[in-house]
């Protein structure tokens, strides 16, 4: 359809192509053009038995569907891995109890392909990587004794082996495995959890030259283990291991950082003690217990960070074999290894907003290797809108690739969908409007999801007091929500046949069925000809749904009636209906 563009829309552009002769321009290499995960096959290398430690990497279709894509060889026990802000390059960090670790970037190419690009050797195993920015990591180098964070500049222009130099560090504690960098602010948390003595949170300050500074330390109890932060950063929950069966939650300062114990922390959980913690952008808090094997959600309370326990849960199906948790978009990933009875590999879940877990496909695991562990994953749609160059910040920079996307020449193809502002599946000069707007004020707009019904890009506000949906977060794409199920027809209640083409008559349909949504399209359908509308139609609920047709004139032929929601999800009628004359 070609959108007519009105005198308004195109005096943006006039502002837009002023700023693009005066816009200081950047040298961007690939990302992944498709959704993408990676994962660290943590093995040591072994040809005599087959065995190479490597990087997988996948791509994952709308449905959550993995397709491998390549395997790439690293040092032995690659463990931790990070994408930095553009997606562009991908750190992998060993863990083989080691005194010196190799730290290895790689390039991420647009098929989500990996290229070796640079490598560094490191003081202890790097348990966490985090990417300030595309020329800033955050590294934990743990040692049991005396673990610290550093922090490395990348620099794509420096020959080897200078291209990744160490800047500064910062002692963490006795034994560190874990960070989280706060989403907006130049803070980083860490946990230390010794073996005997007092456990605590950290967090230190990351300057504009990478140096650190300790800005809080608390005493925590009694274990500090795996933390994750909420996706506006407002809250952060520790996991507290052998010692407690609980969650440990902290408010944070938005200016400075410095965390608070929440009022009503810790939140106790009926699996056992906690190892484990990711958090959704739809705000549900999802938990591994290592002592029972079981993974479990819980809804975060976006009034005051009260974690709800949600009742679902489910057991990954053995002892011992647990790797980790990841969340993507609306799935949850669980790595796990091999028992005798059970095979190594990725599970797959729907991760609802009210907390459900429901399994993909046949529940079997997607081979990923002999002992998948930790992974990450790249959504070019889950970047802010506006920011076309993906850097994490919507600013001049993001005209350049704006304008080229617009005129038919893209700089990378993924600037196609991201220059998709207001999401109507084209980019063109309604887009220009929402970009604009989006440069000169920060986003307010966010996923609506709905239980029978599209998911919608609207204000918080909107979205629950207007529209009744469940708001996923300022700046959080549709992808988010939960996929809408797919209509079925159970049966369809009508007068008998004949259906007379030649006699001006009504005839009335009720459809029995599930998930119709409230703007149901009905109608009658063939191969060949054109549909047939009805006259009227109401959706009475979810599982029925009345029409009227006439068919005087339509074309004889055998037809189907099929039902479609607004999201385009169609199920036709298990019976035909022959319309013909009957004179």
């Amino acid at each position: 359809m070609k959108h007519t563009v009105s005198m308004r829309v195109w005096i943006a552009p006039a502002v837009l192509f002023t700023l693009l002769f005066i816009t200081p321009t950047r040298n961007l290499m690939g990302q992944s053009i498709l959704p993408a995960l990676f994962v660290t096959d943590s093995i040591s290398t072994a040809p005599q038995f087959g065995n190479f430690a490597s990087v997988r990497s996948f791509t994952v279709a709308l449905d959550g569907t993995l397709t491998p894509v390549g395997t790439y060889f690293t040092n032995d026990d690659p463990y931790e891995l990070a994408l930095s802000p553009s997606g562009r390059y991908l750190a992998v960090g060993h863990a083989s109890a080691l005194t010196n670790e190799d730290l290895i970037i790689f390039t991420v190419n647009p098929d989500a392909s990996l290229t070796m690009y640079a490598v560094v050797t490191v003081q202890s195993s790097p348990f966490e990587i985090e990417w300030l920015d595309d020329e800033t990591l955050i590294v934990l180098e743990t040692r049991n004794g005396n673990s610290g964070v550093w922090t490395y500049r990348f620099d794509e222009s420096a020959a080897q082996p200078q291209k990744i130099l160490p800047i500064d560090d910062a002692r963490t504690g006795v034994f560190s495995t874990n960070l989280k960098l706060h989403p907006t602010l130049p803070v980083v948390y860490v946990p230390d959890s010794p073996q005997s003595g007092t456990n605590s949170l950290r967090a230190f300050n990351i300057a504009p030259d990478g140096t650190l500074s300790l800005l809080q330390q608390l005493t925590v109890s009694p274990y500090a283990l795996d933390i994750d932060m909420t996706r506006d950063g407002k809250y952060l929950y520790m996991v507290s291991g052998g010692g407690s069966d609980s969650i440990q939650g902290f408010e944070v300062d938005q200016v400075t950082g410095m965390l608070s114990p929440l009022p009503f922390s810790p939140f106790i959980t009926p699996d056992g003690p906690p190892s484990d913690i990711v958090v959704s952008p739809g705000g549900v808090a999802v938990v591994f217990h290592g002592a029972t094997e079981r993974v479990r959600s819980f809804l975060v309370s976006a009034d005051d960070g009260t974690l709800f326990d949600s009742g679902f849960g489910f057991s990954i199906g053995g002892f011992g074999i647990f790797e980790s948790i990841q969340l993507f978009s609306n799935y949850l990933l669980v790595t796990r290894n091999h028992s005798l009875d059970l095979e190594a590999g990725i599970l797959e879940y729907s991760l609802m907003l009210d907390g459900s877990m429901i399994p993909i496909g046949d529940g079997d695991p997607v081979f990923a290797g002999t002992r998948p562990y930790f992974m990450e994953v790249w959504n070019p749609s889950a970047v802010q809108f506006g920011d076309i160059n993906a850097d994490g910040a919507v600013d001049l920079l993001d005209i350049p690739p704006f304008a080229a996307a617009l005129v038919g020449e893209p700089m990378q193809p993924v600037h196609v969908t991201r220059s998709d502002i207001n999401q109507d599946g084209d980019t063109d000069g309604l887009d220009v409007g929402p970009f604009v707007q989006a440069i000169l004020s920060p986003v307010a707009s966010g996923a609506c999801c709905f239980t029978d019904a599209p998911c919608l890009l609207v204000s918080e506000e909107e979205c629950t007091n207007v529209l009744g949906g469940t708001f996923g977060g300022v700046g959080i794409p549709c992808s988010v929500c939960p996929a809408v199920p797919a209509p079925t027809i159970e049966f369809v209640f009508s007068q008998t046949p004949p259906f007379c083409n030649d006699q001006q008559t009504t005839y009335q349909f009720i459809i029995f069925g599930d998930h119709f949504s409230t703007q149901a399209d009905v109608r009658f359908v063939h191969d060949s000809l054109p549909d047939i509308l009805p006259v009227s139609s109401e959706v009475f609920d979810p599982m029925s749904v009345g029409a009227d047709f006439d068919f005087t004139g339509a074309p004889a032929g055998i037809y189907q009636l099929r039902l479609t929601n607004p999201d385009g999800q169609f199920v036709d009628s298990p019976d035909n209906y022959e319309i013909a004359p009957c004179n």
